[in-house]
């Protein structure tokens, strides 16, 4: 049986005030898989 540890962190970083369209982008992307991950979570549907 395989042990493995998941390590989740926030990797987006912000490098500036002002946002760039290409930040946007990235930060949307970012949010979208967090709640996809989190609601995969809770439904017990992570590993399939």
């Amino acid at each position: 049986m395989f042990s493995y540890m998941i390590t989740i962190t926030n990797a987006y970083r912000k490098g500036a005030q002002k946002m760039t369209k290409k930040d946007k982008v990235i930060l949307e992307a970012a949010v979208r898989l967090k709640q996809d991950y989190e609601a995969r979570i809770k439904e017990g549907t992570y590993y399939g």
